[in-house]
């Protein structure tokens, strides 16, 4: 296998764990993250590149692996551990990744797949945060095998990952980055920006909220973030709580923000577009 292809930060349970089983059955594959809207034609048509959560394409015979544009498809770790790990398939913790990843964790959290834990959580994005490479594929492969013989629960993997990883050294630069980016996170919640559309509580960024999306939902309980798209300075994303019990109305809303826009990119489930203008530009027309 030439490459194992996947989309630039942030990172999801999801797409770390593929990747890094992936690059522990290669481990001289190339891992290489791209614009998920960017993907070259030749690595959607080349079999002997893996494409990982991104390029709108599920087509397991050439090795494409997305499921974004098609909300029946499972999470795209599924449909890897399908092809080349099919004895994995059905663990159970790929079941609770796969919600949470498609429809969000309030609704992994109804289904009994995921309980809130903050110190599970901080594990979770201390993880997130290390370098993938066959040495977590390895961990991960031994932790999913171990899970499906004892029917183990998600936040015991996520905390027995974390802590086999952590023994490993492979979780050092990522406590340093998380503490940097909390450091961050808080100074771009003080210059957020607050806006009623239409009954709704919208928080407008003029920088992206990444990877905190969630957190601050819980913090200010906002329906929705206007925000500077991660990847791409020049694109606008618009994110809806889905936590929210009017989250359809809220999703609806958003629709219409942008119906007169570019859209670049929207979740099959609608709790995110991005438009191709900046943020500046945007809020002025809504």
């Amino acid at each position: 296998m030439k490459k194992i292809v996947s989309h630039l930060p942030p990172r999801h349970m999801d797409d770390f764990i593929a990747i890094s089983l992936l690059s522990y059955l290669y481990p001289d594959a190339q891992i290489e993250y791209v614009h998920p809207q960017k993907v070259p034609q030749e690595y959607l048509d080349n079999p002997s590149i893996i494409l990982v959560d991104a390029g709108s394409s599920y087509d397991p015979e050439k090795n494409n692996f997305d499921h974004h544009h098609d909300l029946n498809l499972e999470c795209s770790l599924s449909l890897v551990v399908k092809k080349f790990f099919p004895e994995l398939y059905t663990c159970k913790v790929l079941r609770a990744i796969d919600i949470t990843d498609r429809f969000g964790v309030k609704k992994a959290v109804e289904e009994g797949l995921v309980s809130l834990d903050r110190e599970v959580d901080e594990k979770r994005k201390i993880i997130l945060l290390s370098e993938i490479n066959k040495d977590t594929g390895r961990i991960a492969y031994r932790l999913l095998e171990y899970a499906k013989v004892v029917d183990l629960d998600h936040n015991s993997f996520i905390s027995m990952l974390y802590d086999t990883m952590r023994v490993a050294g492979l979780t050092q630069k990522a406590q340093e980055e998380l503490r940097r980016q909390r450091e961050e996170y808080e100074r771009k919640v003080s210059d957020v920006v607050w806006k009623d559309i239409e009954g709704f509580k919208v928080a407008i960024s003029y920088e992206s909220l990444a990877p905190y999306h969630s957190d601050f939902f819980s913090q200010t309980q906002a329906d929705m973030i206007i925000e500077r798209n991660s990847m791409n300075r020049e694109h606008t994303s618009i994110i809806v709580n889905t936590g929210k019990a009017h989250k359809d109305r809220a999703i609806e809303l958003a629709d219409r923000l942008v119906e007169k826009e570019e859209v670049v990119f929207r979740h099959a489930n609608g709790f995110i577009r991005v438009i191709n203008k900046r943020v500046e530009e945007f809020v002025k027309e809504v």
